[in-house]
């Protein structure tokens, strides 16, 4: 659970606070400690602010009059609370500081609104956070508090939520201060073990240009929006932005259902935001991990609309809309892949070359094809490449597939095979070079297979279908020259299957 909640600090981190991360769970789940196991692996100095023992003023700081107030001054100012006055001290020797915001959930309503205003603004009074200044929160869900104590809306859609849910597997981080000691080789979590766990997290951080980020920002704020207007303009109109009423889902969750984030025009672009530094911060397999669709549901879990039709039309309608985005942000990372990619230029080029020679492949251009798509198979920098030939390509490329094998399925025989009286369209010569042309045709097919079969390849469903009509429209071929075969055979018995073997394709 640690590695987890380290991969979402490490993302947050990385996003420059442009939405900070809001740690939600059961008391005792080890929100608070693993924060400052955190701050104390990446070196923060952690300053918290209990919003439960807090104030308006305490947060914001206490308004007071200046020394010098005259009749053309006058301006209250605001004095620091200590807690800023820390994290300025804090930047002064070159230090930099976790702003723990704890409890929010049990703070009173002025109390968040004084949260939210720090949150959005990183201002206190007219002074600014530092940079450096890392905003975690953390707090509780509805069911562990009184019915008095209400998350607001508008400060909980402000975050990310992380919610935090131990699982058993879990018990061995909880219970750990004292392991090794009967070896002798007690273990230092904090200083050996997340250390080290925090050092791998790195490891897999890529650098990219501030034009390349850009472009990385452009791929999935593209997409962010096309999902968003799907949601917005299908039949079941999931996502409707003139619903306002967000009041009572902080208390709402049901059967210890985790907490949502809300799809609002701000939840949109902090997931544009987190997904890019997920990216960056740990590659197209962040995109697939559990730790990212945990931060998406927090984000924009949620969709609310109005019920459109029936009885309960006009009624608040939510519905859950995580996996939507997630399945877009996998695709459109593929994309990103592509654009990065030095190599993948030189194979579309070679295949696209191929494709325009006409509308079918002769023996070369087949040969030449099978050592590329092998060569594609076993290439290091394409192997996180999604649909390295792009599905138009492979539509274009099976269609050659079949008008090469046209002409054995257009041979008429005339009578049985089995029977006395037969008629042969060709020769034994011209069938022996027919089934030679067949055998690349096959094993082009084989090979093409593999390539698209591969899960690792991303290839969806339409494009399999595809493929699988395409082997069905070969096989004709095949068996049109496995009839002949056994027409020859009577009169040539060396064209006998044991000696002239006509290749099926495989994996398709």
């Amino acid at each position: 659970m640690n590695a987890k909640i380290f991969a979402a600090l490490k993302v947050a981190e990385k996003a420059k606070d442009a939405c900070p991360l809001f740690l939600i769970g059961n008391p005792g789940t080890g929100k608070t400690a693993t924060v400052n196991m955190f701050a104390k692996v990446r070196g923060y100095e952690v300053v918290i602010v209990r919003g439960n023992s807090e104030s308006y003023d305490s947060i914001l700081g206490y308004p007071t009059t200046p020394d010098n107030l005259s009749e053309g001054n006058l301006a209250t100012i605001r004095l620091r609370p200590d807690w800023f006055q820390s994290i300025l001290d804090n930047e002064a020797q070159g230090k930099k500081s976790l702003l723990f915001l704890d409890e929010i959930t049990t703070a009173p309503d002025l109390v968040q609104a004084a949260l939210l205003h720090l949150v959005i603004e990183r201002m206190v009074g007219r002074e600014k956070l530092p940079d450096s200044t890392l905003i975690v929160s953390a707090g509780n869900y509805a069911s562990n508090l009184s019915n008095s104590m209400i998350m607001l809306a508008p400060l909980m859609n402000r975050f990310c939520i992380y919610n935090v849910v131990p699982k058993l597997k879990d018990l061995d981080t909880f219970l750990c201060r004292y392991e090794g000691s009967i070896a002798g080789k007690r273990v230092d979590y904090v200083n050996e073990t997340l250390q080290k766990m925090m050092k791998d997290i790195d490891a897999q951080e890529k650098s990219y240009s501030p034009e390349v980020l850009d472009k990385i920002g452009e791929y999935i704020e593209r997409r962010v929006k096309l999902v968003t207007k799907q949601l917005g303009e299908t039949d079941k109109k999931e996502f409707d932005p003139k619903v306002t009423e967000l009041g009572n889902l902080y208390s709402d969750l049901e059967n210890d259902e985790p907490l949502p984030g809300i799809i609002t025009y701000r939840s949109l672009n902090y997931l544009v935001e987190i997904t890019k530094a997920f990216y960056v911060c740990f590659g197209k397999a962040g995109i697939t991990s559990d730790v990212y669709k945990e931060m998406v549901y927090g984000l924009v879990g949620l969709s609310l609309s109005r019920e459109t039709n029936g009885e309960r039309k006009g009624e608040l309608k939510k519905s859950y809309v995580t996996k939507d985005y997630v399945d877009q942000m996998v695709d459109v990372v593929n994309d990103i892949e592509k654009m990065s990619n030095s190599k993948l230029p030189e194979y579309e080029a070679f295949f696209a070359e191929c494709i325009s020679k006409g509308k079918s492949f002769d023996v070369p251009t087949m040969n030449a094809m099978i050592n590329k798509i092998n060569e594609l198979a076993g290439d290091r920098e394409m192997a996180n490449i999604a649909r390295p030939i792009d599905p138009s390509m492979i539509q274009q490329i099976g269609d050659r597939l079949v008008k090469s094998s046209d002409k054995f399925v257009k041979y008429k025989v005339d009578t049985n095979p089995n029977s006395d009286s037969f008629s042969c369209p060709i020769t034994p010569e011209q069938f022996a070079g027919d089934v030679a042309h067949w055998n690349i045709i096959s094993t082009l097919m084989t090979e093409y297979s593999k390539l698209i079969n591969e899960p690792s390849r991303g290839y969806d469903e339409d494009t399999k279908t595809y493929l699988r009509d395409t082997a069905t429209k070969l096989r004709r071929a095949a068996f049109k020259l496995k009839t002949i075969q056994k027409i020859l055979t009577k009169s040539h018995p060396d064209l006998a299957e044991a000696t002239v073997q006509i290749k099926s394709f495989t994996n398709s």
